[in-house]
């Protein structure tokens, strides 16, 4: 079961039904005057960012888990389907809960997020 929490409070959406990420490159490579050649100081990635969308069944599933995301916290997601077995995250732009309009039945929370040590 996938669960999400901020240490205060947590939620269990139904599905996580989408995942965005990019990590960027952080190496520094420098044109060197002269020659064609480049000098290169080589750099882990760092940590993962992008788009996270849970789906909720009812609305108050949603706006509780939309508050969640709200709170001054880090968030763990434990989510036993995935390899890694989840993550740690912290808000990074928007918060967006919308009535799916497929079904008009279920909820969409799309979070934008930045991976942190957990």
């Amino acid at each position: 079961m996938t669960t999400i929490s901020n240490g205060a409070v947590s939620a269990t959406p139904r599905l996580v039904v989408g995942l965005s990420t990019i990590r960027r490159g952080r190496n520094v490579v420098k044109d060197l005057v002269g020659t064609e050649e480049v000098a290169v100081d080589l750099r882990t990635a760092g940590k993962r960012s992008g788009t996270i969308v849970y789906l909720f069944e009812s609305q108050a599933d949603g706006v509780a888990a939309e508050q969640l995301h709200a709170a001054a916290a880090k968030i763990t997601l434990t989510e036993p389907l995935w390899p890694s077995g989840g993550m740690a995250y912290v808000v990074d732009g928007d918060i967006a809960l919308e009535l799916d309009e497929d079904t008009q039945t279920v909820y969409l929370l799309a979070v934008d997020f930045r991976e942190v040590a957990p």
